[in-house]
């Protein structure tokens, strides 16, 4: 049974970047869906035997919905739920925060922004705005984490101590990394995708800056990579986002992961059975060609099965693996 759910409250942003995997459209949640939408999840919640949930509104742009019928729902589903839930908001911040988004952002623990060099902002009115934001609620105490996408021109303008540098900053102190999707195309995506050998390099030149280096910022991968190698609970590298995850959508479909939209489980609104969940799940399972002999899959599963093997190597940072198992063994 899943503990993850994610809310997307709408599918319209205020910003038309071209690496963005979700739905661009007008359509956004009515009232009762959102109502729908928390129930189903209280009922999630509380016939479940497991202890940790965490619920996040995200869109499109979670700013541009109704800020006052996110305060009821995350009232509502703490009011009916006893368990630990983590509120989480996930934005652009790439507009105006008015006392409505502070209503709500004072009630979550989280709220999450992207960065993606040269590849966000529209100019620089916007990273400007964006900035400013992150202070603001930095200074009301606010806990802000930032994604960001690892693209050439990202791995390019950023070394592991810049980067370091430009986070602290910002005085944010989780920062999670994702890489460009295999469902994304065209020719502007093929010209900003790096390859995995330059992603995984930069990628462990960071960890062992931080290894070396009293950073004091979380980076989730890395954490999910030791959690992993030393079996620990992890769930971004064993393909279990079928039996964690939980996404309802704007017009009702709930499904796995947000790149599986056109994979619904079933639609909120109708109850109506749209696909096997077995049959979705099975394209999680299926592992690439190479990863079946490879003495790192004890440790990664396969990683996401939405990310590309490509020629120079492949989506997981095993580096950071076989240091992991030098320092295991020297202790040994």
């Amino acid at each position: 049974m899943a503990n993850i759910f994610f809310i997307v409250l709408t599918n319209k942003c205020n910003l038309n970047c071209k690496h963005c995997y979700a739905i661009h459209n007008n359509e956004k949640m009515t009232d009762e869906l959102l109502q729908r939408s928390s129930e189903y999840i209280i009922s999630q919640i509380n016939d479940s035997d497991k202890d940790d949930f965490f619920i996040n509104y995200l869109g499109g742009e979670a700013g541009l919905y109704n800020q006052d019928l996110i305060v009821n729902s995350i009232n509502e589903i703490k009011k009916k739920c006893k368990k630990n839930i983590i509120f989480s908001y996930q934005s652009n911040l790439v507009f105006k925060i008015t006392q409505k988004h502070l209503n709500v952002l004072k009630l979550v623990s989280n709220v999450n922004t992207s960065y993606d060099y040269g590849i966000r902002f529209q100019n620089n009115n916007q990273y400007n705005l964006w900035r400013d934001n992150i202070n603001l609620l930095n200074n009301l105490g606010i806990n802000v984490s930032l994604t960001t996408v690892l693209t050439k021109p990202f791995i390019e303008y950023f070394n592991a101590k810049s980067f370091v540098k430009f986070i602290e900053s910002l005085n944010i102190k989780t920062v999670e990394f994702n890489r460009l999707f295999k469902t994304l195309n065209g020719d502007l995506l093929n010209n900003i995708r790096a390859k995995n050998k330059d992603v995984n390099d930069w990628l462990y030149n960071l960890f062992i800056y931080t290894e070396k280096n009293n950073t004091n910022i979380n980076f989730k991968n890395f954490k999910c990579l030791k959690d992993s190698f030393y079996n620990i609970h992890y769930n971004d590298y064993c393909r279990t986002c079928c039996n964690d995850n939980i996404s309802i959508l704007p017009n009702g479909n709930v499904i796995t992961c947000m790149l599986d939209y056109n994979m619904p489980i079933f639609n909120l609104i109708s109850h109506k059975k749209l696909n096997d969940l077995e049959n979705v799940c099975k394209k999680e399972r299926v592992l690439n060609k190479k990863c079946q002999n490879c003495e790192y899959l004890q440790w990664c599963k396969g990683n996401c099965h939405h990310y590309i093997h490509d020629e120079s190597d492949c989506p997981t940072p095993t580096k950071i693996y076989e240091y992991l198992n030098i320092i295991e063994n020297t202790r040994g």
